[in-house]
């Protein structure tokens, strides 16, 4: 119902806080004015000149084009959007194999409330919507298709870093499926090749492999349970709450699996591939980089094997993910307000405006998350490179 899918909206709908956003701003601004990709940084005194790859390019220019046409209040719309629709292609594909309509909300809903606690501003967003939209299509169609080479040339551009993600997608969906044909094979082959039509090439498709020193120094890298470090309280008071919630949600989940018969696997289509995507359950624990996007395809399997058990545990099991989601909706509305535009007091707006009115330019040495709204307020100036 569009009211359902109003109240995930407003799950997602938050001011613009995330700091990383104005780099890419500034990404798509020069993309505009000097019609051709940047292959060197030319906005950083600490770097530049030195090569760069500007691996969402794409979703850079999105935003900066939707920022020009509608302001800070159309970016929080588009990145609210965009977790919305991630929600829905979960919905589609628990009802795709029957799971009830209820289950299937509740579900939805649960994934929504975690994944929303953390969704910044910024391309990273565009990853968990095609990994689970190409869930949902794989889902549909029952067999590798065509259209999956224009899909990974979409998202390659768009952000083209976690397309790997999906092409291990595909790959396990062949074996699991056993489609071992010269087609798929061909497909395959095609949709990593589309996926490096950016630009850059196998250097924006393997980006995150190649930049593994980062996780010691920035904490969305690291393991949730590091976050829980008490030498840094900052980071313990703001992720407190998503981490309790996430493993709450981890044994859930796991008891579920873990409780369920034989047979009730053997009755599910294409167990293996739901099953070996329920993995990623386990990946925020290696990465925080993945708690926005682990439920969206780990809870497939959840409502494929609650459909299949009694109206007994059903009932429980939907008591325990309202339960889950109501502790991730208020955590959710304590952390983050609803609104749109820009989150003022997340950024030095004085600062900014000061160094307008007084038109200084020259290097600023800021941290991570000022430096990048200062230089795209103001572009006579350059910011370090933090990372």
């Amino acid at each position: 119902r569009s009211s359902d899918l109003a109240f995930i909206f407003l799950l997602f709908l938050q001011p613009v806080s995330s700091s990383d956003l104005f780099h890419h701003l500034i990404t798509g601004q020069d993309i505009l004015s000097t019609q051709r990709l940047p292959y060197t940084d030319t906005h950083s005194y600490t770097a530049f000149g030195k090569p760069w790859v500007a691996h969402s390019w794409g979703a850079a220019l999105l935003f900066t084009l939707t920022y020009l046409l509608t302001g800070y209040a159309g970016l929080s719309v588009l990145f609210a959007l965009i977790g919305t629709a991630a929600s829905l292609f979960l919905f589609l594909i628990l009802r795709k194999r029957n799971v009830p309509p209820l289950l299937s909300y509740t579900l939805t809903l649960l994934a929504a409330s975690i994944i929303s606690l953390r969704w910044p501003g910024r391309p990273e967003l565009l990853g968990p919507l095609f990994l689970v939209a190409s869930v949902y299509l794989l889902t549909k169609a029952g067999k590798i298709k065509w259209w999956l080479i224009p899909f990974f040339w979409i998202w390659g551009i768009l952000y083209g870093s976690s397309a790997f993600l999906g092409i291990a997608t595909v790959l396990l969906f062949i074996v699991t499926t056993k489609q071992f044909s010269k087609t798929n094979f061909l497909i395959l082959l095609g949709s990593v090749t589309a996926s490096m039509l950016n630009g850059y090439g196998s250097a924006s498709f393997f980006y995150i492999f190649q930049i593994p020193a980062i996780a010691p120094h920035v904490g969305e890298w690291s393991p949730i349970l590091s976050t829980m470090n008490p030498q840094i309280p900052e980071l313990v008071l703001f992720y407190q709450y998503p981490v309790i919630l996430y493993v709450l949600f981890t044994v859930f989940c796991m008891a579920t699996l873990l409780t369920q018969s034989f047979s009730k696997y053997k009755q599910i289509p294409n167990i293996f591939f739901y099953l070996l995507l329920s993995l990623s359950l386990f990946s925020p624990y290696y990465t925080s980089r993945f708690f926005n996007l682990a439920p969206l395809i780990s809870l497939p399997i959840i409502g494929f094997l609650l459909t299949k058990s009694s109206v007994r545990i059903q009932r429980t099991s939907i008591a325990v993910i309202l339960l889950l989601s109501c502790v991730g909706i208020f955590a959710r509305f304590s952390i983050f307000p609803v609104g749109i535009g820009l989150a003022r007091n997340s950024f030095p707006t004085n600062v900014a405006a000061f160094l307008v009115e007084k038109n200084l330019s020259g290097n600023v040495y800021a941290t991570q998350e000022l430096g990048g709204y200062l230089a795209f307020t103001n572009p006579q100036i350059k910011d370090r490179k933090s990372t």
